[in-house]
């Protein structure tokens, strides 16, 4: 069971202590079933107010759990009824001044404004490479700013590369570079490379490719519909966050998001994976694997 490490700063565990010595029924509960517990609570704070008397305050947790609320925390959480009336009754003050999911999203991103894209291997992966015999993790790095198009609007975001020191294989999001060669990983990208500086979400590409085969809509259009109605670019000025990379795609992005989505796709398809130069333009970069 996964708990938000975020969550063990609202709890302390003197607070716990206290709480678990109040029941008989909490004395055999462990510290991940209590952290289970009061998250689950807290994200539920406006479903159990809601059935609540008119009357009663909200800012003060009520008596007694919604039926619903409680087979969903039994079920979610593996504990018994008895049990979660009374974690319930033990933990109730602790839960309603826990913050809630979008109150803790909000905290992180003020924390780290923006994304990073790492490789998904954290070790070399060639076999001719000692580096990759002993599965040691890679240690260099090199970040960039790149700009993340995506069905939320452009959001200012870091890609960062890892490079074995052996054989200089660099390991991006998307591929890794070796003897002048991009190696796309196997499946799609969630986030599609399509420029140095701009990565586009496999969803914003997947709405492009139905626009443009049963709306007849233009790559161009796209491009200029995305800019006017989903780039929010008036709310997430990129210049404000240092970042030197403006919000418009081009004609060429579209068309590249198109076809790293189609051809990722189709090597996905067939077991095998998609191999293009690293060298020359991105124009010409994958014409032979389109033929």
């Amino acid at each position: 069971m996964t708990i938000p490490c975020c969550l063990y700063s609202s709890v302390t565990p003197p607070t716990i202590s206290k709480a678990l010595a109040s029941h008989d029924l909490l004395a055999t509960l462990s510290f991940e079933d209590v952290l289970a517990f009061t998250s689950r609570a807290s994200a539920l704070k406006r479903d159990i107010m809601l059935p609540q008397p008119q009357m009663t305050p909200d800012n003060v947790p009520p008596d007694i759990l919604p039926p619903s609320i409680c087979e969903f925390l039994q079920v979610s959480t593996g504990l018994t009824q008895d049990t979660v009336l009374a974690c319930w009754h033990a933990f109730k003050e602790i839960i309603w001044v826990m913050p809630s999911h979008h109150e803790l999203a909000e905290e992180h991103e003020r924390a780290f404004p923006s994304v990073s894209l790492y490789p998904p291997h954290t070790h070399c992966t060639k076999s001719n490479c000692f580096i990759a015999q002993s599965q040691a993790p890679l240690k260099k790095a090199e970040s960039r700013q790149i700009v993340l198009h995506t069905l939320h609007g452009a959001i200012p975001a870091w890609s960062v590369h890892l490079i074995c020191h052996t054989c200089s294989t660099v390991y991006t999001n998307n591929f890794c570079i070796a003897e002048h060669r991009r190696w796309y990983y196997g499946g799609v990208p969630e986030y599609i490379q399509v420029a140095d500086h701009h990565f586009v979400d496999r969803r914003l590409a997947n709405l492009w490719v139905e626009l443009h085969l049963k709306g007849h809509v233009s790559a161009q259009a796209c491009a200029n519909i995305y800019d006017s109605a989903l780039s929010m670019r008036e709310e997430n000025k990129l210049e404000d966050a240092g970042w030197q990379f403006g919000f418009k795609l081009k004609n060429k992005h579209i068309w590249d998001a198109f076809i790293v989505l189609a051809l990722t796709e189709d090597c996905a398809q067939r077991g095998v994976l998609l191999d293009v130069p690293n060298d020359g333009t991105q124009a010409l970069r994958f014409l032979a694997a389109m033929q």
